[in-house]
């Protein structure tokens, strides 16, 4: 059943992928390859009969030019030129690093309400699924803050601006260690609003789909942190952000 289930993640990966394969093919070539197949069905190659002199030059060159005439040679070229523009094209798309950049500056930006977020979840004497007070709502902001910021990630994903390769070399860290530790204030806000948040799961599951897709995880379940991981994550994250904190600013 694992099997089942991890293959199921390769072949959803691997649709996408196929997918912005297809979609980096040049429209132009595309349409035109259906005229180019007519064209070769209607064409009739000259005939060429062989030389009185045999050591001329245009005998050695009747090869080449009856080679030079074939459509079907022709077709293929045309063919493997296409497919050599759609792979390098499927790779600039793939690996296309300036949204994420951008993305990572605005992360780097949010330095505070990561530390604030760290301290929310790591109080045992706060709980996070409590909204029902205006109080309690503007306690817990800083968690918008972050979750908003992976949402917006998610929509970008969703819209092709950004593919999972990327999103998960830059964020899977903190994709999942955030989402796993604030599960309990998703759902609490789903009671009220059942769309929150709904792409920063989408974006979970799609860069959990390239986790797996490099051969270290084996079942889906081992990418859920244990309490004790998760604790560690959230101490090293804020204790690596309060480092960067300018002297005068640490408590």
């Amino acid at each position: 059943m694992e099997t089942i289930i991890r293959c199921l993640y390769l072949l959803r990966l691997w649709g996408r992928k196929t997918g912005r394969f297809i979609s980096s093919l040049p429209t132009i070539l595309l349409l035109s390859l259906p005229l180019l197949l007519k064209f070769m069905e209607l064409y009739q190659p000259p005939q060429y009969s062989p030389s009185p002199h045999p050591m001329t030059i245009s005998l050695l060159l009747q090869p080449i030019l009856a080679l030079g005439t074939s459509w079907w040679i022709l077709l293929g070229i045309v063919i493997l030129c296409l497919f050599i523009q759609a792979y390098l094209e499927y790779r600039r798309r793939t690996y296309d690093h300036i949204l994420a950049f951008q993305l990572q500056e605005q992360f780097d930006d949010l330095e505070q309400e990561r530390i604030a977020v760290c301290n929310l979840l790591l109080d045992n004497r706060i709980e996070i699924d409590h909204i029902e007070t205006r109080e309690s709502r503007i306690r817990l902001l800083p968690l918008d803050d972050v979750l908003d910021f992976f949402e917006g990630v998610g929509f970008y994903m969703q819209g092709g601006r950004l593919t999972p390769e990327v999103a998960h070399h830059h964020f899977y860290h903190w994709i999942r260690m955030y989402w796993q530790a604030a599960q309990s204030y998703v759902q609490a806000w789903r009671q009220q609003e059942t769309a929150r948040w709904e792409n920063m799961e989408y974006l979970f599951e799609r860069t959990s789909d390239v986790e797996m897709s490099r051969g270290h995880i084996r079942k889906r379940l081992e990418l859920s942190l244990t309490p004790t991981q998760l604790r560690e994550y959230l101490e090293d994250e804020r204790n690596a952000l309060r480092r960067l904190e300018p002297a005068s600013e640490q408590p």
